[in-house]
């Protein structure tokens, strides 16, 4: 038995790396059979240590974007296209993995720019595109793709983009002039 802080401290690691399923599926039970309880304990941890969490939560955002901006955009684009998927009663099946990560916009073939928009998102902002937006968020119907790319399709069927590119096409000729 472990006399000193020390090989208490160690004995529990080592402990815990033997048992990790078993302690983490004991916990699981825990939370699950007193929800209440938990909850409640989370809330007041939550108001009493407001100010440090605040603290501790902005220093690990600054770090998080600054060292991996391509994986903390899909982030933000997995959990905002979850909540929409929950409030507008899509389905949403994807998994991080399932959200690309390109350099170039497939549409518009432009670079795309993962860097902290700070509230504001130009044309080469990266977004999460549906294909049919009736599916929802599942595997093989989302794509990243530009801001531009996004809202040039947002309202348009394959039929009216072939009737504007006619259009376009046919009236090239008078804007170089």
């Amino acid at each position: 038995m472990p006399q000193t802080k020390e090989e208490k401290r160690k004995y529990d690691r080592q402990y815990y790396k033997k048992n990790a399923e078993k302690l983490r599926a004991q916990s699981a039970l825990y939370v699950k059979n007193n929800k209440e309880k938990t909850d409640e304990y989370q809330q007041n941890y939550r108001e009493e240590n407001r100010e440090t969490l605040r603290a501790k939560n902005r220093v690990y955002k600054v770090s998080y974007r600054e060292n991996d901006p391509v994986l903390w955009r899909r982030r933000n684009m997995f959990y905002a296209a979850k909540h929409r998927a929950k409030k507008l009663d899509l389905p949403f099946t994807i998994t991080l993995d399932d959200i690309p990560g390109p350099t170039h916009c497939p549409a518009l073939a432009i670079e795309l720019n993962y860097s902290p928009c700070q509230g504001k998102v130009g044309d080469d902002s990266p977004t999460l595109d549906r294909f049919d937006p009736a599916q929802g968020y599942v595997a093989g119907n989302v794509s990243v793709i530009s801001s531009r790319a996004n809202r040039m399709k947002s309202n348009a069927d394959t039929v009216e983009v072939r009737a504007l590119l006619r259009w376009m096409e046919a009236n090239d000729d008078n804007d170089q002039t």
